[in-house]
């Protein structure tokens, strides 16, 4: 990516987010979620996400809120379109006391699932749902859909790249597969190649 489309995405990205935090009632959270994959911000396998994630919960499981919402203030500055910032922001939120911003995060981050899900629901790979990390496909299974991962292999087609879980429900037992595209995280790994 050159530095012209570097900047033309950071400026789509941040008009997006402008519009997404403002609440307004249209937004298009899927194009959210993509302009944000290209973004200089969006690092699927950096540590940043996972260690706010990490300080919020540490600092809600000891009782420190307040560091705690810190944490969860910077997690969603960070990645705002992420639905694991969105989560956890929600729980930590909760955990301090402050239902009305549990409620607001929780909010959106059920919006940027539909989002995530806008393509469909999983069920096949024309029916994939767009992820952003690894993380999110776990979060979706076990948070979401209450789901016990069994097994995960890598499948291709059409162009595409799909992680494939292989789940189960734990209180019926059936076992199916949920289908993630996982496009935008192999393109991270392309440009760092590149580079």
């Amino acid at each position: 990516m050159t530095q012209s489309d570097s900047a033309w995405a950071d400026a789509m990205y941040e008009e997006l987010l402008a519009e997404a935090m403002s609440e307004q009632p249209d937004i298009d959270y899927a194009q959210l979620r993509a302009a944000f994959t290209r973004t200089d911000a969006y690092d699927p396998y950096g540590s940043t996400l996972a260690d706010l994630i990490a300080q919020a919960r540490e600092a809600t499981a000891r009782g420190d809120h307040e560091a705690a919402v810190t944490s969860a203030a910077a997690l969603v500055a960070a990645a705002f379109p992420c639905l694991e910032s969105q989560f956890w922001a929600s729980e930590t939120y909760a955990a301090a006391g402050d239902p009305a911003r549990a409620a607001h995060h929780a909010d959106i981050f059920f919006r940027l699932y539909k989002g995530a899900m806008a393509a469909g629901d999983g069920s096949s790979m024309d029916r994939a749902i767009t992820v952003l990390s690894v993380g999110e496909e776990y979060l979706i299974l076990s948070a979401v859909r209450r789901l016990d991962v069994e097994g995960q292999h890598l499948e291709e087609a059409g162009g595409h790249s799909y992680d494939c879980m292989d789940v189960r429900d734990p209180e019926t037992g059936a076992a199916t597969q949920v289908y993630f595209n996982i496009d935008s995280l192999l393109a991270v790994l392309h440009r760092k190649e590149m580079t």
